[in-house]
């Protein structure tokens, strides 16, 4: 019998509660998950007064105080700059034992928002819902609902909303008006709970490396990695000779490659977390495994990392990375080429995406939010991973630097090129067209670098520094290759003004200050968007364009104009065009800088 979702009032959501482990007189590799789901409303709150103390009113997780052995990262075994780390048990039984005797903030309990990434739809794995036992989720959210099993909170009596189980996803209606709500929900919640996914890839080892990261970055010192690295062999007899200065790493190189894995796990594509992250609290968990650090600890350990990007970020990209590519070999956009998931990764999509996610956080407190803070909240949904593409839009809705400006509904009932063009107008609608920097119709060619693996070189010349220069003499020595396309052409049928948020753009550089002409002097500009979808902008006629310069195919599409042959020029003849010209390159000086040149 399929499980029957019994419908959602006005102002309700659905909670579910992990049912305790129950004993079982057999062995599983799949232990039995029991969960009841109710109907509940997010209003009003029991507890009214902001002073009054409710069950988890210091926002602890306890999971969060488990202490680590740093010893395990370093190749000697030691710890240069030990912590003094806090024991965990006495926290753990505190924070339980003073929420025993204080009231819920609902009349019906409290609640967690997990934050996770479904995964893989297959091999199903089935829990028992209201009684129902055929209730199928995927293999990610099953072990999310193991590990959550565990934790105190749980055990206390905390609900957890979870999407997946929550809303009827097959009810777009119902789906389309809870993800309206999402913001409402996320922040209504005690806690956001994020869910990395299982212990894979020496997980662990990463978590204690990020966490030894957190701890540093507390140093007086500018690089609190300073002092770890030793300074190794170098040269510098210039004109004649450069051996750059290298430095040796304490680390085992395992940590290198863990972290490069734990960056790269999935969850961190997911275009749902921004929302998500955003708005949750700075210490909200983070859950990996069995293992469990604040965000604002992933952060800074982020920004340490960042700060020493060319030691210590060079070597988690230097082990994480399948292929050497060449160290003198630049291709434009090559992120962007689609040649091998290798390719795809790099610092701005790694460690610097947690610090754009804490800024985003942030953010959410500022009013109003500026045009630098929805960029950055843009480019990320549309580099992220979806399973439905009008979630691109639907996705965001819930950040202040969105809403502030979209006041649109999720629906999913209508056609995709419908929900990107109209978020694009409800945007024009507020006066501002900033939004059509973003356009992007075309994709331009570049040359790939050649396929060369690490194998394919002797033994001998497989050295950081050496291989590069191999390549190089290899590169010089091979036949060209065909043109592959940077960016996607869009054809999804959008008017020109409309931003895809699909179609890979064209590697262009987006210019993220404020850039008006007016200088914010006068009233926002009026935007009609017509029945025929062209828009009309009121303004002031400065100027009239009679012709455009010259562009490369490749970098324009069909409906770019064409260039206007005007055989009138407003300096004269040629002659006169050509004495514009040069007066124009010498600013009409002499060089002594009076009079004007002759």
């Amino acid at each position: 019998m399929s499980f029957q979702y019994q419908p959602l009032l006005e102002d309700e959501i659905r909670l579910l509660t992990i049912e305790p482990i129950r004993v079982s007189s057999g062995q599983s590799d799949f232990p039995e998950i029991v969960v009841t789901l109710e109907n509940v409303r997010l209003a009003p709150l029991a507890t009214q007064h902001p002073d009054e103390r409710f069950k988890g009113y210091g926002h602890t997780w306890p999971e969060l105080t488990n202490c680590y052995d740093t010893t395990v990262l370093f190749k000697n075994g030691k710890d240069p700059f030990p912590v003094r780390q806090k024991s965990s048990t006495t926290i753990e039984d505190e924070s339980i034992k003073n929420d025993a005797t204080l009231p819920w903030r609902y009349p019906w309990g409290d609640f967690i928002a997990l934050s996770y990434v479904w995964g893989p739809q297959t091999p199903r794995r089935f829990i028992t819902v209201n009684g129902t036992k055929q209730f199928g989720v995927t293999p990610n959210l099953y072990d999310a609902l193991i590990q959550l099993r565990r934790t105190q909170r749980i055990r206390q009596g905390f609900k957890v909303w979870i999407d997946a189980i929550c809303i009827n996803q097959d009810d777009l209606a119902e789906r389309s008006k809870q993800v309206s709500r999402m913001c409402e929900t996320y922040q209504s919640a005690w806690q956001v709970v994020t869910w990395i996914g299982p212990e894979a890839d020496n997980s662990s080892l990463a978590m204690t490396a990020l966490q030894w990261l957190a701890d540093q970055s507390r140093r007086p010192e500018e690089n609190p990695l300073e002092g770890v690295y030793q300074k190794g062999f170098s040269i510098d007899a210039r004109p004649l000779l450069i051996v750059p200065v290298t430095y040796r790493s304490p680390f085992k190189k395992s940590i290198y490659k863990a972290l490069f894995k734990f960056f790269c796990r999935e969850y961190w594509r997911r275009m749902w977390i921004i929302q998500e992250m955003a708005n949750g609290r700075s210490d909200m968990p983070i859950m990996c495994g069995d293992r469990c650090m604040a965000f604002d600890e992933l952060y800074r350990a982020a920004v340490v990392i960042n700060n020493d990007q060319a030691r210590f970020g060079r070597d988690i990209l230097d082990t994480g990375w399948s292929r050497l590519a060449p160290k003198y070999y630049y291709v434009c956009a090559i992120d962007r080429l689609d040649l091998d998931q290798d390719t795809k990764w790099s610092s701005e999509r790694l460690w610097k995406l947690q610090v754009a996610l804490m800024q985003i956080q942030r953010n959410q407190k500022d009013s109003p939010a500026d045009w630098q803070a929805l960029v950055q909240v843009l480019l990320l949904a549309r580099e992220s991973n979806v399973t439905e593409e009008k979630d691109r839009v639907y996705g965001i809705l819930g950040l202040k630097a969105v809403v502030d400006r979209v006041p649109i509904v999720p629906d999913y009932n209508i056609p995709l090129a419908t929900s990107f063009s109209t978020f694009t107008s409800k945007f024009l609608a507020t006066g501002d067209l900033s939004i059509l920097r973003l356009v992007s119709r075309t994709a331009g060619p570049t040359l790939p670098p050649p396929e060369r693996r690490l194998e394919a070189i002797p033994t001998v010349l497989r050295h950081r520094y050496v291989a590069p220069i191999v390549y190089l003499i290899l590169d010089s020595v091979t036949d060209s290759q065909e043109p592959a396309p940077v960016g996607t052409p869009c054809i999804h049928n959008l008017p020109s003004w409309a931003v895809c948020w699909t179609c890979k753009p064209a590697p262009t550089i987006h210019l993220r200050g404020t850039y008006r002409a007016d200088q914010d002097m006068g009233a926002p500009l009026p935007v009609y968007v017509s029945s025929d979808l062209s828009i009309t902008v009121k303004g002031i006629i400065l100027d009239t364009i009679t012709s455009l310069g010259t562009s490369h195919p490749d970098e324009t599409g069909e409906r770019y104009p064409s260039n206007i042959l005007s055989t009138h020029s407003i300096y004269g003849d040629l002659e006169a065009t050509r004495a514009a010209l040069w007066r124009t390159i010498v600013a009409n000086t002499t060089f002594q800088r009076y009079g004007q040149a002759t």
